[in-house]
């Protein structure tokens, strides 16, 4: 998964809230450790560190 990608998917997840597949299947699980195993081989503490400093205003660029 590419940088922009997981940026992509780190969206998805935090905008899912409340999540939107039943809990009982363990996807919201499963999805969220994955996006924190691809948080730490980036050097992020976890998807919710990695998602505010790839998306903070420093790192976002407009084009017009």
């Amino acid at each position: 998964m590419n940088d922009k990608q997981y940026t992509a998917f780190l969206i998805l997840l935090m905008c899912s809230d409340p999540w939107p597949i039943m809990r009982e299947e363990k996807s919201e699980y499963e999805l969220k450790s994955f996006a924190n195993e691809e948080a730490k081989k980036r050097g992020f503490t976890d998807w919710i560190d990695a998602y505010h400093q790839l998306l903070s205003p420093q790192t976002i660029s407009v084009q017009p």
